[in-house]
């Protein structure tokens, strides 16, 4: 004896890094539309509803409606983006000294993402970063706050 089921479901879906970027424009006043993520998606409760309220459910298909207010309650962890093997690039072949630089012009200001940094570098009296990128490893360590 063999027993199938089939059937359809809709869904509504949207790219999470367009949604972290919406709600850090909305929530963020200093957000600059750099590349953001949410730590925490399955945290935040998100509701859609029609924006006409004639298109409700009841009346048309979900796909049928022409646009839908998105609502999101929570707090979201909002994490900057920045390219790991491109931060390893611009520190390869340069002195310590230049994290040490200031903010403008600086190697920070090419990552605002990015709130501290610190090397570790070996043999302790070599004082600068490695010629290749591959040579230097890039850890990222979230605050707890």
């Amino acid at each position: 004896m063999v027993l199938s089921l089939s059937g359809k479901l809709h869904g509504i879906l949207f790219p999470e890094d367009q949604l972290a970027q919406r709600l850090a424009q909305l929530t963020i006043p200093s957000y600059d539309g750099s590349p953001i993520r949410i730590e925490n998606p399955l945290d935040l409760s998100v509701t859609i509803e029609p924006v006409d309220p004639s298109d409700s459910a009841d009346v048309q298909a979900p796909w049928e409606v022409a646009a839908y207010n998105v609502r999101a309650q929570g707090k979201a962890h909002f994490i900057w983006q920045y390219d790991e093997m491109q931060l390893a690039k611009d520190l390869a072949g340069k002195d310590k000294k230049i994290l040490d630089s200031p903010q403008e012009g600086g190697i920070r200001e090419a990552y605002p993402g990015i709130d501290n940094l610190q090397a570790s570098i070996r043999p302790f009296w070599k004082q600068t970063f490695p010629e290749n990128p591959n040579d230097i490893a890039v850890v990222t360590e979230l605050d707890a706050s």
